[in-house]
């Protein structure tokens, strides 16, 4: 994007931070790989962000797409 971004303005000047966390700790174990299709939602869980409309299409989903899969991460409403 920066790229992009500098061949559409000349005096632009773009700084890029990147992310410090180290992404390694995070990475998926083997056995919970997967090409079904996964819906994630990061965020704050709540009414708020949305969170319980899609709790509730799940099921509608699910008849489409089988398969399908859904992870919630975040903090607010998780129990």
């Amino acid at each position: 994007m920066k790229e992009t971004l500098e061949q559409w303005w000349d005096d632009l000047r773009i700084e890029v931070l990147y992310n410090p966390v180290d992404l390694t700790r995070f990475d998926c174990p083997a056995r919970a790989q997967t090409n079904a299709p996964t819906v994630l939602f990061m965020g704050a869980i709540g009414e708020r962000k949305g969170t319980w409309d899609l709790v509730n299409v799940i099921p509608r989903i699910l008849k489409v797409v089988p398969n399908a899969r859904f992870r919630f991460g975040g903090d607010g409403e998780v129990e």
